[in-house]
């Protein structure tokens, strides 16, 4: 039997990969990356059925030119795709802004998700003014043909005004995080494209909307951290635990940026695991 490497949601065709045997976890990537990122952490839990999933837009799904893609699209898609896989208890696991749109796919969906995994990602009434310099420069003529020309110059992308802020080692950037995801996300001016149309979409209302889903959340949540975050400060970030309806715990890698994932998937799925095993017994951060 071949195997499945998209999941039909209409709208778009949504590139899939999974991994392991066991309890579902759905992974969902952050902007503007793609399900690879999770690629180790995932295959350091093969006692769990791991579902990487990439966003409309994003990766290998095929998303014809006149759908649109935006924030609010994720989170249908995400929600249509655990329809489509017949999911019907599952762990959510997102990042950056696929934590969001894990949140709001919750709001949705939250009878069907036993655990909340959280990393690196959008605190409510916190708006990072890099967020603002990202969107104006998104306006400018030919803003994807010399994104994706940056994007494929290491000295620009090491830089700490790229993607050097955010890892805590920055030699980590052109190893597989270059060939297995970056390669993928900024191969032509047509991807970045609709990276960019993502962009737009991110304002700070839909971030602060955040604060009203929070107390509905009553599964037992994960925040995982990376304590040099620069864009969602780890202080913040903790302040978010009395937010939770439900058992929340709160957890820092001291040696970790926006990406502690990426640095450190095996200890990231180590915790993981441990705190999937029984997630009610554990205290809050």
């Amino acid at each position: 039997m071949n195997e499945q490497t998209h999941i039909d949601i209409g709208s778009s065709q949504l590139g899939y990969r999974k991994l392991g045997d066991g309890p579902d976890i759905v992974f969902i990537h952050g902007w503007p990356l793609h399900r690879e990122t999770w690629r180790h952490v995932a295959a350091a839990l093969p006692n769990y059925t791991c579902h990487l999933i990439d966003l409309p837009g994003s990766g290998a799904s095929i998303t014809p030119a006149a759908t649109k893609v935006s924030l609010r699209g994720h989170v249908d898609a995400v929600v249509e795709a655990i329809e489509v896989l017949d999911l019907d208890e599952i762990v959510l696991v997102g990042q950056d802004s696929g934590g969001m749109v894990a949140r709001f796919a919750m709001d949705r969906i939250g009878d069907s998700v036993s655990a909340l995994i959280l990393a690196g990602t959008e605190i409510p009434h916190h708006h990072p003014a890099v967020i603002d310099r990202l969107q104006m420069a998104a306006k400018l003529p030919g803003s994807a043909s010399i994104t994706a020309r940056l994007m494929n110059t290491p000295r620009i992308v090491r830089s700490k005004q790229v993607l050097g802020g955010c890892f805590f080692d920055r030699d980590l950037i052109e190893g597989d995080f270059r060939t297995e995801v970056l390669d993928q996300t900024f191969r032509d001016k047509s991807v970045v494209k609709r990276q960019l149309e993502v962009l737009a979409s991110y304002t700070s209302d839909v971030v602060d909307e955040l604060a009203e889903v929070h107390p509905k959340i009553m599964c037992p949540t994960l925040l995982v951290w990376g304590k040099g975050d620069p864009f969602f400060p780890v202080g913040k970030a903790r302040k978010m635990v009395e937010q939770f309806g439900g058992p929340t715990r709160f957890e820092v890698f001291d040696d970790a940026r926006l990406l502690a994932h990426e640095e450190h998937p095996k200890r990231f799925a180590a915790l993981c695991a441990e705190f999937l095993v029984d997630p009610k017994t554990r205290s809050s951060g």
